[in-house]
């Protein structure tokens, strides 16, 4: 995916919530650069552990589930 591409998703991203995900410098010798605002670390922190806790509940049943059909398929 192109920088061009990642920058309109976080537009519009950030149009949806409201808020500021990115603090954009333009400026400098490179062209700048780009930094998360404490509200874009707040979200992934919060994904983060949102998706740990999916993990940890979905693993063991995708692992019965996976032992079951590999058992059929060994009949």
């Amino acid at each position: 995916m192109s920088t061009r591409a990642i920058y309109g998703r976080i537009s519009i991203t950030e149009e949806r919530m409201g808020r500021p995900l990115l603090v954009r410098n333009v400026e400098g010798a490179a062209g700048g650069g780009s930094t998360l605002t404490e509200f874009a670390v707040f979200l992934i922190d919060c994904f983060e552990q949102l998706n740990h806790g999916a993990e940890k509940e979905t693993d063991p049943l995708f692992g019965e589930t996976c032992a079951k059909m590999a058992d059929r398929l060994g009949d």
